[in-house]
């Protein structure tokens, strides 16, 4: 074989090699995408950004559960949902930050103030029935009161929800420490009014 035919051959077997290359590298990008084939270095990175995920929705749920409180407490369950309706719909309107809680009795009344001061003091304000089955209104606010006075707690703000309208269950409620009395059934626009009062709906 003459030098002229080598060299013929040797450039036709270059051309070959460099297409079958090429063509295997057009493959590779496809299985690649079809497979989300990746390089180590690729899925460290991928590691990454899960891990930075994950700590962003633990901060978000942190923030979540840090927001600020309005406690609504009455052994009726519906009016209780009621009160707790009308709140998220204030809250909408306004776009006020704020989540509404509920609890049945004065016993939780007193048992929510009291772990919330532990986690952040985030209760806002509390509103409150009068008559309930085993703490009335006006007896758990004494005793928070009482704790305000020795230091436990800090000052929180609590309005009663009263269908009495003589000046004797006023007075009591009044004497044991309610910031405002609402008369029962109590509406939107009384609830925008106290809350307007107490400067909690201007704070947002």
């Amino acid at each position: 074989m003459d030098n002229n035919s080598k060299k013929s051959n040797i450039k036709r077997a270059t051309t070959e090699f460099l297409q079958k290359r090429k063509t295997f590298g057009r493959q590779a990008k496809l299985l690649n995408k079809k497979f989300s084939i990746k390089s180590e270095n690729e899925y460290f990175l991928d590691d990454v950004k899960s891990f930075h995920n994950s700590l962003n929705q633990e901060n978000f749920k942190h923030k979540i559960n840090k927001r600020k409180k309005i406690l609504v407490v009455d052994d009726n369950q519906f009016i209780n949902d009621s009160i707790k309706l009308l709140m998220d719909k204030i809250i909408k309107e306004y776009y006020l930050d704020i989540e509404v809680i509920q609890a049945s009795d004065g016993i939780d009344m007193i048992k929510f103030i009291v772990e919330d001061q532990k986690d952040g003091n985030l209760i806002e304000c509390v509103f409150t029935d009068e008559y309930m089955e085993y703490i009335n209104g006006s007896d758990a606010i004494k005793i928070i009161r009482d704790m305000e006075k020795t230091n436990k707690i800090k000052k929180i703000l609590i309005f009663s929800i009263s269908s009495g309208e003589d000046n004797h269950e006023s007075n009591i409620i009044i004497g044991s420490g309610a910031d405002n009395i609402l008369g029962k059934p109590v509406s939107k626009n009384a609830i925008i009014n106290c809350l307007k009062q107490f400067n909690i709906i201007s704070n947002y």
